[in-house]
């Protein structure tokens, strides 16, 4: 993935148009209401950075991550169709792949972690993990013996950043996976002579967009 976008130099280019003027069109009864044309944006991979915290992982090839809330229909007697919808847990699971460079290269940047600016979290949230989930936060816990110990041990955020400033459009967008852990990785070898990369899976506690 490209780490940084140059504009003028993409603008140049006919092959590459990153927004287009559309006009919004709401239905009604009576017809369709146009109103004033406005910027749509698109965004591709020369668009995005992908940030561990404050760490920008240049080595990053692909990131890919789904959510899944588990929500559970309720019928009552004799229904044909659901009558209430429970809502059921969320969690969001995904993978990511990094070109092999060093022994160790995400775990050092998980090491050297820090939180994020309060501009990107959740303030209360903070507050009630830090209070209620943070004294028993497994990461804390070491066993008598090493080899018992988590691999991966710290959570992070994973920030995915899509496109730069932009005097039309206003600031990038940010898709924030909050508290993430890794879970495994697998080395990949081929034949084919690219790099050897290394793939990772991970769980988050929840997503956060942010568009200003």
């Amino acid at each position: 993935m490209r780490r940084k976008r140059y504009d003028n130099h993409l603008s140049s280019q006919l092959s590459y148009t990153n927004k287009v003027v559309e006009q919004d069109i709401t239905r009604t009864s009576s017809g369709y209401i146009k109103k004033n044309p406005v910027y749509k944006r698109y965004f591709s991979q020369i668009d995005a950075n992908v940030w561990f915290g404050d760490k920008l992982v240049t080595d990053i090839q692909n990131i890919s991550y789904g959510l899944q809330q588990h929500d559970m229909p309720l019928f009552g007697y004799n229904s044909y169709i659901y009558d209430e919808l429970a809502i059921g847990n969320r969690l969001v699971q995904g993978t990511f792949t990094i070109n092999f460079t060093a022994p160790l290269y995400i775990e050092t940047i998980i090491d050297s972690y820090q939180n994020m600016t309060t501009n990107v979290e959740d303030k209360t949230t903070e507050d009630d993990y830090d209070k209620v989930i943070a004294p028993h936060y497994a990461g804390n816990v070491v066993t008598t013996n090493p080899e018992h110990n988590a691999i991966w041990r710290k959570g992070f955020e994973i920030d995915i950043l899509y496109g730069q400033d932009d005097d039309i459009i206003g600031q990038p967008l940010h898709v924030i996976l909050l508290d993430c852990h890794i879970t495994s990785v697998q080395t990949i070898h081929d034949s084919s002579g690219h790099p050897i990369l290394e793939q990772y899976t991970f769980i988050s506690r929840d997503r956060k967009v942010i568009n200003k």
